[in-house]
């Protein structure tokens, strides 16, 4: 990549835990827009893109390409969505996901279902490999793959 295309990437600080159990740190290249929406690409949208991997800058100005089938958990701080219309408009599911290896995150799914598709079960089993959950400030991308159990919180 070019550092005109880097240029036009905006940049978002994460934690992305490996399949193994190691984290890495670093800023993850996001597109100022894609084509489903004019606000920044979202990292959940990144992550179920079909390319196979995606780069991280990691400290000291070095680039990483990590596998998306690899990826257990990416972590940031922030919503799950830049539209805050959206983001209103979504469905709040409260889930507990124990993942492989024992982390647990309890939190929220803001999420837009159809209304005859609208339970945690049906969010948990949608096509896409990595759904988000909100837990606190941070906003967590899991891999289906390597989630263990969920449950729905009342």
């Amino acid at each position: 990549m070019s550092s005109n295309q880097w240029a036009a990437t905006e940049r978002l600080q994460v934690r992305v835990v490996i399949a193994e159990g190691m984290s890495i740190e670093g800023d993850l290249h996001l597109q100022p827009s894609t084509a489903l929406h004019e606000t920044r690409e979202t990292p959940l949208e990144l992550l179920n893109r079909e390319d196979r991997f995606f780069s991280l800058t990691v400290s000291g100005g070095s680039v990483v390409f990590l596998a998306k089938a690899q990826v257990a958990v990416l972590a940031y701080q922030g919503p799950v969505s830049n539209d805050p219309d959206r983001e209103s408009a979504a469905l709040h599911i409260g889930l507990e996901v124990i993942m492989i290896g024992g982390d647990e995150y309890r939190g929220f799914a803001a999420t837009e279902l159809p209304p005859n598709r609208s339970r945690a079960s049906d969010y948990l089993n949608a096509p896409e490999t990595f759904f988000s959950l909100v837990v606190g400030e941070t906003t967590v991308c899991l891999n289906r793959s390597y989630v263990r159990a969920a449950r729905p919180l009342s």
